[in-house]
């Protein structure tokens, strides 16, 4: 196993007598029928897949918690218009005025405008190829089945080609988004992802690139997520009998465009957010394609794992707490379904003098 995953275990706040990978020769089980050998086999392959299952990326539902903190922060500022005003008071909510605009048949706050995505970023389609075309290795193609809940999931489904037919425009940098814009379902039309950090990947004809203005990617991003434009590309959908977008729809979305102070104040506190959940992704990235490496060398028997590492073990809650200013914290806490001898069990709460309804130790 690899140093860096070791040493993440050690940060762990559940304390208990890791374990390691023992390289070990493999065993055919001489001497056992061929029942219980495949009993045997049986048993092993599913401790291997509980231990894989906690080799799973654990930052996700991190990311999901913090993603939805951004998007009912985006919902305060942008759709209820309760951004803070010059006194830091909710604007909308403390009297701020509102002025009625015939193009969004709304009020939207006094010194707003009305944009759409085309006046705030470029679109670029993604890459066409043949089955001729395809590599075993090279540039990573990223489609729609690749976009799922906002986040870049990678699966065995893959397409690679040569870096020659990837234009320079086709090329993902940090905070670029793609989107699908086209599909079999209308339910995928309109998914989208974005890039905290720069990519050697692309992405396939079915997708278009995103590349919003510099000074506002997140709000961009956030209105893209949000349920009022999954409506909008509903509805045209719906309309037109086609589950495809084209950049004209871009200009047929618009919505409400603050003033610079303000989107400068929301781009400022969102930016942290955004920053941890790049880095867990890319955390993410590493711990899947280790666990892909060290779920074969399990099955076929040339590694082994220690007892208390393959213990089924689940996230139990995610508690975090943060200030959009400054920093965000997180503390996991990993609830062990019937843990091995030595396992200190952490709860935060406890009426049982030191110990848990089931026996085990217990700090509070």
């Amino acid at each position: 196993m690899a140093k860096s995953y070791i040493a993440w275990l050690a940060k762990c706040p559940l304390k208990t007598k890791w374990g390691s990978l023992i390289p070990r020769p493999l065993k055919m089980n001489e001497g056992l029928s061929t029942s219980k050998r495949q009993a045997e086999c049986k048993k092993t392959t599913e401790k291997n897949t509980r231990f894989c299952r906690f080799l799973s990326p654990l930052l996700r539902p991190i990311n999901d918690n913090l993603e939805a903190m951004a998007k009912q922060l985006y919902d305060y500022w942008f759709v209820q218009f309760d951004f803070p005003n010059e006194e830091g008071k909710p604007y909308k909510s403390s009297g701020g005025k509102m002025v009625w605009n015939d193009k969004l048949k709304r009020e939207i706050p006094e010194g707003w405008e009305v944009k759409s995505i085309n006046d705030l970023s470029t679109i670029c389609r993604g890459v066409s190829y043949k089955p001729s075309d395809l590599q075993d290795n090279g540039v990573l193609i990223l489609r729609g089945n690749n976009i799922e809940n906002n986040h870049i999931v990678y699966d065995n489904n893959t397409a690679f080609l040569l870096p020659s037919m990837i234009s320079a425009e086709q090329k993902i940098k940090r905070h670029d988004i793609i989107i699908t814009m086209s599909s079999g379902s209308k339910e995928h039309i309109g998914k989208c992802a974005m890039f905290q950090m720069d990519s050697k990947h692309s992405f396939g004809a079915f997708l278009s690139k995103i590349t919003p203005n510099k000074d506002c990617p997140h709000f961009i991003f956030l209105f893209l997520s949000s349920i009022y434009f999954k409506q909008k590309i509903k509805s045209i959908c719906n309309g037109t009998g086609i589950n495809n977008l084209t950049n004209q729809t871009f200009d047929e979305v618009r919505f409400a465009y603050p003033t610079p102070k303000t989107l400068k104040l929301f781009e400022k506190r969102i930016q942290s957010i955004f920053d941890t959940i790049g880095n867990n992704d890319a955390e993410n990235e590493v711990l899947t394609k280790q666990r892909e490496e060290i779920l074969p060398l399990l099955m076929n028997g040339q590694v082994s794992v220690n007892y208390h590492l393959y213990a089924p073990l689940y996230i139990d809650s995610l508690i975090l707490n943060y200030t959009l200013n400054t920093r965000l914290h997180e503390r996991n806490f990993f609830k062990c379904c019937n843990p091995p001898i030595g396992v200190q069990f952490y709860s935060r709460a406890n009426s049982n003098g030191g110990r848990d309804s089931r026996g085990r130790t217990v700090q509070v």
